[in-house]
């Protein structure tokens, strides 16, 4: 997920749903676990990332949003993460 943060907007999208739509939800090859623990990398590393790609941030909005829809964050744990 982290790695998506810094690509333009349309491949930033097609990465994030692979990863939700297919590793995730369909392909069953990551767990709730692991979808958290990857959000907290990238939230980590999100500081240095918004230095030299601006979208980060709000691509950061839009991977707590699929969180929350895949049902791996609540919304007050999005709020949190924001």
């Amino acid at each position: 997920m982290c790695n998506s943060l810094a690509e333009k907007p349309d491949d930033f999208r097609q990465y994030i749903r692979l990863v939700f739509d297919c590793f995730f939800e369909e392909g069953k090859l990551l767990d709730k676990a692991q979808m958290v623990e990857s959000l907290n990398v990238s939230v980590g590393l999100l500081p240095d990332l918004i230095i030299d790609y601006p979208n980060a941030k709000l691509y950061a909005a839009e991977i707590f949003s699929l969180a929350v829809k895949h049902s791996i964050l609540t919304t007050e744990e999005e709020e949190k993460y924001k």
